[in-house]
């Protein structure tokens, strides 16, 4: 699956800015693009959870996406259908 990372933070709560190296990595994101043999439940725009150093970062277009195995996922959100 092809994941793209949240937005990392940065500023505190309380108005301070983080300096680029004191920033966390993402360890959460949207799912926009799954494998055609993908385990059931993984859908586009779902959200999820996965370890700090998972995946294989790959940029296209000047975005940063992550491919994520399925065992990679912590925890996922599925989005409500409105």
């Amino acid at each position: 699956m092809i994941v793209k990372p949240d937005e990392a933070v940065t500023m505190t709560p309380g108005g301070i800015a983080l300096a680029e190296s004191a920033q966390d990595k993402p360890t959460k994101g949207t799912v926009v693009m799954v494998a055609v043999d993908n385990e059931p439940g993984i859908l586009k725009g779902c959200q999820v959870l996965y370890q700090k150093h998972a995946g294989s970062v790959v940029e296209q277009d000047g975005v940063e996406y992550l491919i994520l195995n399925y065992d990679e996922v912590l925890a996922m959100r599925v989005p409500n259908k409105e």
